[in-house]
């Protein structure tokens, strides 16, 4: 079961999601794009909230690689403040 969206990855829950789509199905790339994407200014990426995204997204790619190498998913409120200081203290 991969389930839907998760609350915690408030800022990145389609990349949490593809991820865990990954650990179950072979995915693939393919030459020529399906989709045309759109930006405008009040897109979460041109905005002051950038920095904040990106942190869910590493969180949800550090999960993601945990859960490889040790087979259980860390990903819970409690593993996120730690992340986040950690990466504050950087």
């Amino acid at each position: 079961m991969i389930g839907g969206y998760r609350e915690l990855f408030k800022k990145a829950q389609d990349y949490d999601l593809y991820l865990r789509v990954c650990e179950r199905f072979k995915v693939a790339s393919i030459p020529e794009p399906l989709v045309q994407v759109r930006f405008h200014e009040e897109s979460i990426s041109r905005s002051e909230r950038f920095f904040e995204t990106r942190m869910y997204a590493l969180y949800a790619l550090a999960c993601y690689q945990f859960k490889k190498k040790e087979k259980n998913d860390p990903c819970n409120e409690n593993t996120f403040q730690r992340f986040t200081t950690y990466l504050w203290r950087l």
